[in-house]
């Protein structure tokens, strides 16, 4: 019997997709998930552009005063000084996305479109995070680059009875699960805190990244958290409401780097050392990040070579530190980081 071909009637004008007039609520799906998965994300100047390969922020420093003589002339100032941080994008895309089988769509009995852009946005918003917070960590980790508070270095915290060999094994030397663990880690905060004032950071907006472990270390002192707390809206008691520490707000993350990334293949951009990574410390705004949009669907497109619907997610961005001096990272590491062509690095 001789091949046929059918009518493709959801294509537009018999061109195109397949599936061009087809029903589509997967970008709806997308767009809704990923911002309420991201931490970071609230924390970071955010510009979203159409095309180009970076974006530049002019960086404005801070300016002085002078004692003034009546009857003299005003001798003018070549402060305050400025620079310009750029943020280039990323050379690859992050993408998630699958090919669902036109079998299993046939055979499903329940909705796979909602929870397969559930998963798509999960993945990209995990890895947006941790992009983010290893940029927070790359610029507490830049030395100096002018005179001023604003072009000042980041600020970092050693603890070091951070031993081993892995980032939990150092985090648990560090600061065990026992109200020790939680008065080392708050005294380390206490620390990060007199950096960013004696940099005259504004007090306003500072947050604190710490992953569930450390978190459950601070827990451990009950003078930090609320074990009464009602909530207005819905009148059920909550339990254990984290209060500011060292006037910096704590957010929880899974998302925190914890690996050597050196050799990992990552964008090169993100490929250094986390592996002695505690907590993560910065003014909000710090950090800027250039997108081509919040995030991109792919699909649903139908292959029928493959008799499949591709379904996905991408992200076409860029993440960098802008101002290091608001930036700060607690690391758990006997030996401490080496300052090597302006950067301080983490050794073995």
């Amino acid at each position: 019997m001789a091949n046929v071909a059918d009518t493709p009637f959801l294509q537009d004008l018999g061109a195109g997709s397949r599936r061009e007039l087809a029903l589509k609520m997967f970008s709806g799906q997308v767009n809704q998930v990923f911002p309420t998965l991201t931490k970071f994300s609230p924390f970071v100047q955010s510009m979203n552009i159409a095309s180009g390969s970076s974006f530049q922020f002019p960086w404005i420093g801070r300016a002085t005063h002078i004692e003034h003589t009546p009857g003299t002339e005003l001798p003018g100032s070549e402060e305050p000084l400025t620079e310009e941080r750029t943020i280039p994008v990323d050379n690859k895309a992050i993408i998630s996305h699958n090919y669902i089988a036109k079998t299993q769509e046939q055979l499903a009995h329940f909705d796979m479109l909602a929870p397969a852009a559930n998963q798509f946005a999960a993945a990209i918003a995990r890895e947006v995070d941790e992009r983010t917070a290893k940029m927070i960590a790359l610029g507490s980790r830049q030395d100096a680059r002018g005179t001023g508070d604003e072009f000042s270095s980041g600020s970092l915290v050693k603890n070091a009875n951070g031993t081993g060999t892995t980032n939990s094994a150092r985090l648990e030397n560090a600061y065990p699960v026992s109200q020790t663990g939680a008065k080392n880690l708050r005294a380390d905060l206490d620390k990060m805190a007199q950096n960013f004032r004696e940099k005259n950071i504004p007090e306003d907006n500072w947050v604190a990244f710490l992953g569930p472990y450390l978190n459950r270390v601070l827990l451990m002192d009950q003078t930090l958290s609320s074990h009464t707390f009602v909530d207005p809206n819905t009148n059920d008691m909550l339990t254990n409401i984290m209060q500011k520490v060292s006037n910096f707000k704590i957010e929880i993350s899974n998302n925190m780097p914890t690996a050597n990334d050196t050799s990992s293949g990552e964008e090169s951009a993100y490929a250094f050392r986390f592996d002695s990574t505690a907590v993560l410390c910065m003014r909000m705004g710090s950090v800027g990040s250039v997108q081509f949009g919040e995030i991109d669907t792919i699909g649903p497109d139908w292959y029928s070579n493959r008799q499949a619907t591709l379904l996905g997610a991408s992200r076409f961005s860029g993440i960098k530190w802008l101002d290091p001096a608001a930036l700060g990272e607690i690391y758990a590491n006997d030996t401490t980081y080496t300052l090597t062509d302006g950067v301080w690095i983490p050794q073995t």
